[in-house]
């Protein structure tokens, strides 16, 4: 529900117009790129978890997920926990008994602790493997199944290819007027120069100018017309977020 859709209609206005201005788009820019080379997303905890999202984007998916009120927000790419925490905590205030599903390559002792002991780990539920594998899709589509409002976060490898193979087989269920929500495709602005720094300071596979989720959300719209990009960030875009609207 919006208590004041004067403001709303405001901040629409608002924020449509940072898609000509010039001048934030440049302060965006440079943030978001000092932002990833100095690791400010490592800065901030949820509930006690680490959280390795710009606060502002927690925000926005909070809109995200009241807007939609999804009884499952599957989330791939956990890591040290705090992004499924943080999603289990806006369903836990939401009421709709929603739940999430956390998909991870491998779960370390860290990160197994917090599922152990956290409070908020009553919404949650693990699933670990590749999300590219058939067997780990298999299992998120078996689960999914008994849902009728789903969200899908991609958070994983950032290369082309596991991104668009992500969104090859979890747009399929994703529910109309939710979102698929592409983390880091600001990755895909940045000089090949740049990008090639970026990526040696985090430990995963490294992507590059032509290989990042920017560029595997490109060529999944130019097939799928049942999605739609939405620009609805407040001042700056790190994540694309994809509207299933057919």
């Amino acid at each position: 529900m919006i208590y004041d859709k004067k403001f709303e209609k405001e901040k629409k206005l608002i924020i449509n117009s940072f898609k000509k201005n010039k001048e934030i788009k440049k302060a965006a820019y440079n943030f978001c790129l000092a932002a990833a080379k100095y690791k400010y997303t490592y800065n901030f905890s949820w509930f006690g978890v680490p959280i390795i999202q710009h606060p502002e984007d927690l925000i926005i998916m909070q809109e995200i997920i009241l807007e939609v009120k999804p009884d499952l927000i599957i989330d791939i790419g956990v890591a040290r926990g705090g992004s499924s925490i943080y999603y289990s905590s806006i369903l836990e205030l939401l009421g709709n008994k929603g739940k999430v599903l956390g998909v991870d390559i491998d779960y370390r002792k860290h990160t197994k602790k917090v599922f152990k002991k956290h409070y908020l780990k009553k919404n949650v539920k693990l699933i670990e493997g590749s999300s590219i594998s058939s067997k780990v899709a298999n299992r998120i589509y078996n689960f999914a199944k008994n849902y009728k409002k789903i969200m899908v976060c991609l958070d994983s490898n950032h290369t082309h290819d596991h991104v668009l193979e992500e969104l090859n087989l979890y747009s399929k269920i994703v529910s109309k007027n939710s979102y698929l929500v592409v983390f880091d495709t600001t990755d895909g602005l940045y000089s090949a120069e740049i990008i090639k720094k970026i990526s040696k300071k985090y430990k995963f596979k490294p992507f590059s100018k032509k290989s990042n989720p920017l560029t595997a959300v490109k060529e999944f719209i130019k097939k799928n017309k049942n999605f739609k990009i939405f620009f609805i960030n407040h001042f700056y875009q790190p994540n694309l977020v994809i509207k299933k609207i057919n």
